[in-house]
């Protein structure tokens, strides 16, 4: 019997045994994270993301104008788009809110819309799928981080561009 004695040996048998067992578990994880991060981001189908794709975006200008904008404007009628967020997750899932403020003969009221669903991203386009009933938007991604929407509201097309959260 050695100077442990038996149950000092089987300790030291076993943490021996653990701490190869961790060795090798943490080489091979590395490995393979390394296999998997020289190719980049892959979304919902498959898809390679560009760098720096996932995250949240803020809309930082709607047809050229800093929010807040006014998206129509009468004498007794105002509509304006005080914010608007979007964030892509990359299960394929996107979550967006929009703050609105509209003025009718001088009473003012704000409310936010809220949706989500899921996107898809077809070389620099993305299609958004609502969750709640199932209508299609598009936007078109830039490498500079921004999202372009070109929205109908009544009878006028808006253009808002989005712009990635660092």
């Amino acid at each position: 019997m050695s100077k442990r004695g038996w149950l000092g040996g089987l300790c030291y048998t076993l943490f021996r045994r653990a701490r190869t067992v961790t060795a090798v578990t943490f080489v091979v994880a590395f490995g393979a994270l390394q296999a998997c991060g020289s190719d980049g981001l892959t979304g919902p189908n498959g898809e390679k993301l560009p760098k720096n794709f996932i995250g949240s975006y803020d809309a930082s200008k709607i047809n050229n104008k800093a929010l807040p904008v006014a998206i129509f404007s009468e004498p007794d009628y105002t509509y304006e788009r005080m914010n608007a967020t979007i964030i892509l997750a990359l299960d394929g899932t996107y979550r967006a809110k929009m703050t609105s403020r509209q003025t009718i003969a001088g009473k003012v009221d704000t409310f936010i819309d809220s949706t989500g669903g899921t996107w898809a991203l077809s070389g620099k386009q993305i299609t958004f799928t609502d969750g709640a009933d199932a209508s299609v938007d598009h936007a078109d991604w830039s490498e500079a981080g921004t999202l372009t929407f070109a929205e109908v509201e009544g009878p006028a097309t808006n253009t808002y561009v989005y712009s990635r959260k660092p």
